[in-house]
């Protein structure tokens, strides 16, 4: 099975090493949202014409909080990579692991779903 990890987009193809978070884990992690920004500030000038030199920047910009809103409401579990499980310090990474065969075998995610803008630290 190939997937796609839903950090770094990094293409897996050994089924076994994946995880799965719940959006309120990956919105909860500060590592998380500096990792988005460097990954994506190219790409949000060239789509928007907006120029955001820091992580700071990003955070106070409209851009910044409609990315926060927008990132909240994501229902579907988030599929993570070896290299990326490494940003979420407090996730219980047997759990990851196991929700992850649970959602091979049965197609379902448990525990994963949006999160509340009150869950969502960005430093």
């Amino acid at each position: 099975m190939l997937y796609s990890c839903d950090v770094c987009g990094k293409d897996e193809e050994e089924p076994e090493r994946g995880y799965i978070l719940g959006t309120s884990e990956i919105v909860s992690e500060p590592r998380y949202w500096r990792h988005y920004f460097e990954a994506n500030k190219r790409v949000t000038a060239e789509l928007t014409g907006i120029q955001i030199r820091s992580f700071e920047e990003f955070v106070q910009s409209h851009w910044g909080k409609k990315t926060v809103e927008d990132v909240t409401r994501i229902k579907s579990p988030w599929l993570l990579c070896e290299d990326c499980i490494d940003l979420f310090d407090s996730v219980d990474r047997a759990k990851a692991r196991a929700r992850f065969q649970t959602w091979r075998t049965t197609g379902v995610a448990p525990e994963t779903g949006t999160a509340s803008l009150s869950e969502v630290r960005l430093r």
